[in-house]
């Protein structure tokens, strides 16, 4: 079974979530002690993390490949049942029982460019029926997750923090999580035939991932520990879709104009961040990159605030009939 933490401490990340996933889109790390929410969905106290995780709970999904390894042998279709979720399933994979859609995501749309400015990797996962799908997320039962990743190459001055302002930027697009769903179905790849696979209530959910010029604390397992080195190789390797450069616009008087938050060209990913550090700067900073996310996402906003239908273009490149977002 993979692990499905995210890679938050190494890989010039500053000990944040880093543009490297260790499964496709990390669908399971907001079970976990990390995770892309506000608040931990646990509600603190002691906490029972699913297994591949920290180390204690089991979910169903750790036993799909038994399912489909025992579906292998005797020609006959099982479920995987633990405690009380006594029917879960996901599609069968075409290289069953070695491959399996519990991990693996059903459709996947990287570099999915739209717009002047959007850019993202977004993946959808099915989910079956257990606790984290039927009573972990708020709201459920969900049989999907749509995850939106935006990957950023983040610079920052001297004069400010560079893990307040990378946990300002992800906060103010982590607002947004827990507030869409997605339906719809899409053509999936099975051991029987292409087939279809409809989705009544899919998560939509955004996960920015960082890659940091700063030098920090930690380098990476590949390159040997040098910041330097390890930042050019990521950057080089795996790649950003946004390229952020932050300024300190302290000191500023007219007739000089401060900098102002914006892309910098007509199309791309570039993009500047002005902040003030002689003022209280994170509420301006998070209004900043709220209002720069539809152009990251690269959808139109039908009104002043985005609503699920402003996601339903990008979310229609993973769920490709019917797709709506509410």
């Amino acid at each position: 079974m993979p692990d499905e933490y995210g890679e938050w401490w190494t890989r010039c990340s500053h000990s944040g979530p880093g543009i490297t996933c260790n499964l496709p889109g990390d669908p399971f790390v907001d079970e976990g002690r990390d995770f892309d929410l506000t608040a931990s969905l646990y509600g603190g106290g002691a906490t029972p993390y699913p297994m591949m995780t920290m180390a204690v709970e089991m979910r169903n999904r750790y036993f799909w490949h038994n399912a489909e390894f025992a579906r292998k042998q005797m020609n006959q279709a099982f479920f995987s049942k633990h405690g009380k979720y006594a029917s879960y399933k996901v599609p069968g994979h075409p290289k069953f029982p070695y491959q399996s859609y519990s991990y693996w995501p059903v459709q996947a749309a990287m570099n999915n460019r739209s717009g002047k400015h959007g850019n993202t990797d977004i993946y959808l996962h099915a989910l079956g029926q257990e606790k984290y799908s039927v009573d972990l997320l708020p709201n459920g039962p969900w049989d999907g997750i749509v995850s939106i990743l935006l990957k950023i190459d983040l610079t920052v001055p001297g004069t400010l923090g560079v893990n307040a302002i990378r946990d300002a930027i992800r906060n103010a697009i982590l607002t947004f999580n827990s507030q869409f769903f997605a339906t719809g179905s899409t053509g999936v790849t099975t051991d029987v035939k292409p087939d279809t696979v409809a989705f009544n209530k899919a998560e939509v959910r955004f996960s920015p991932r960082f890659l940091i010029s700063n030098a920090g604390p930690q380098g990476s397992f590949v390159f040997g520990g040098n910041y330097a080195n390890d930042y050019t190789g990521w950057q080089g390797w795996i790649g950003t879709h946004f390229q952020v450069n932050v300024v300190d616009n302290k000191g500023v008087v007219a007739p000089a104009a401060p900098v102002p938050s914006g892309f910098t060209g007509a199309v791309g990913g570039a993009i500047k961040l002005g902040v003030d550090s002689s003022k209280a700067w994170k509420a301006q900073l998070t209004a900043d990159v709220q209002a720069l996310l539809p152009g990251m996402l690269g959808i139109n906003l039908a009104g002043a605030v985005m609503v699920g239908n402003d996601l339903t273009p990008i979310v229609s490149s993973v769920i490709q009939t019917n797709a709506k977002v509410q």
